[in-house]
């Protein structure tokens, strides 16, 4: 909230160079594409960030590291306030209120579509208050990243993926993949849900209407962006806030097995996805509305966390990108967790993993030493034990019949 008292929002939050700065980077590729100048690489001073410092990768110089969608979608404030990036970055801050009220809703739809219960719309302002304590969202407020927006075009393509609306839904989640590529997997696997239901026509008109507003424009300069993107994508920093899986591997095994640790996660975090995947398709084909709801949700989670881990600097801020799903995994883990109703001990070890894999998303680090910036990556932790259980829970679900003959979630509750 200080952002309505101060245009930086550095005076109760902790700012590296002034609040929204972040903001400043994509914000001037925008004002280049405005302009028709390649964004990634030019020798114009007025699209030079004075903070971020140029990259430099086989000897060309890259003045952007983001994908096109990042660029494309601030155009319309670029066009609104030109060289004025803390004018535009204030109404950016707005945009992200207001996604976070979207979110909160959101998440209170695919809870009363996972239960089959009319809960109040309270709930979305619990859910709304959870979000507002998470430093990822915070982070991203701040910084004035695209995670929160991003997040909240990934969830509502989810939302409307369940609602059959796939036309919708591809294009909000094309948007995503377009801003940063965390919603890559998402998008391909919504992709195929739509085209196993016969709905490739809606699936493909959506696909092409993202690209051609936000990846278009761009494409005479596709290879520069990919080489900026992957630049940034594949840089490794041991700072407390990267929460990649390669750090999280650094920080319990060393260096030596970082890269060998990273793809252990990774396949973990695949594996976990596909299941989760199949499942949403059997629950498209035979399942109840509960349970399209379900796996989708599961699926998503698990999608958006693997590409947040895969990446070698995976910030705080990042982790927005999951926090809706697990909120609402963790209200229904009586129908996540229904075939293991019947083993107490297991059941209730299941509901502590996903309490403790909350409380680490909302840590954030564990440790600290003074002055510096070392400390336990502690969500990506977090990540690994959710998309383990996830894995087990959907091998399990594997083996139980889809339909009508699925328990119903008064049945599975305890």
């Amino acid at each position: 909230m200080s952002r309505f008292l101060n245009p930086g929002g550095e005076r109760y939050l902790w700012t590296w160079m002034g609040g929204q700065i972040d903001f400043s980077h994509p914000y001037g590729g925008a004002r280049a594409l405005l302009a028709g100048v390649n964004p990634y690489v030019n020798d114009r001073p007025e699209f030079t960030n004075p903070v971020f410092a140029p990259t430099v990768v086989d000897g060309v110089t890259y003045k952007q590291i983001y994908p096109p969608g990042s660029l494309t979608t601030l155009v319309p404030l670029a066009a609104l306030y030109g060289d004025d990036w803390r004018g535009a970055a204030r109404v950016w801050f707005m945009i992200d209120l207001v996604c976070l009220g979207a979110l909160a809703w959101i998440a209170w739809a695919l809870l009363r579509q996972i239960t089959a219960e009319l809960f109040p719309v309270a709930i979305a302002l619990v859910f709304l208050f959870c979000l507002t304590l998470d430093p990822a969202a915070a982070w991203s407020m701040e910084r004035g990243q695209a995670e929160i927006f991003t997040a909240a075009l990934c969830w509502g393509g989810a939302l409307l993926t369940i609602r059959r609306r796939f036309a919708e839904a591809m294009f909000l989640v094309g948007w995503a993949a377009s801003i940063k590529g965390y919603a890559v997997l998402v998008a391909a696997g919504l992709g195929i849900v739509a085209l196993d239901q016969r709905a490739w026509k809606a699936a493909l008109a959506g696909s092409l209407a993202a690209a051609g507003i936000f990846v278009l424009p761009c494409a005479a300069w596709l290879d520069d962006a990919w080489h900026g993107t992957w630049a940034r994508a594949s840089l490794f920093e041991t700072y407390w806030f990267n929460h990649s899986f390669k750090h999280l591997a650094h920080r319990l095994f060393g260096e030596t097995y970082a890269d060998t640790g990273k793809y252990v996660a990774v396949t973990i975090a695949c594996v976990a996805t596909g299941l989760a995947l199949v499942q949403a398709v059997r629950a498209f084909r035979r399942g109840h509305d509960s349970d399209r709801a379900l796996w989708i949700t599961a699926f998503c989670a698990s999608a958006l966390g693997t590409v947040v881990g895969f990446s070698n600097q995976s910030v705080t801020y990042n982790f927005v990108l999951v926090t809706p799903g697990l909120m609402v995994l963790g209200l229904t883990i009586d129908r996540w967790a229904a075939p293991f109703a019947r083993y107490r001990l297991a059941y209730h070890a299941i509901g502590a993993m996903v309490v403790v894999t909350w409380w680490l998303c909302f840590v954030h680090r564990l440790g600290w030493v003074k002055g510096t910036f070392i400390g336990f990556p502690a969500t990506a932790l977090g990540l690994v034990m959710f998309n383990a259980l996830a894995l087990v829970l959907a091998a399990t679900a594997l083996r139980a019949p889809t339909g009508r003959e699925d328990q119903s979630p008064a049945q599975t509750s305890l």
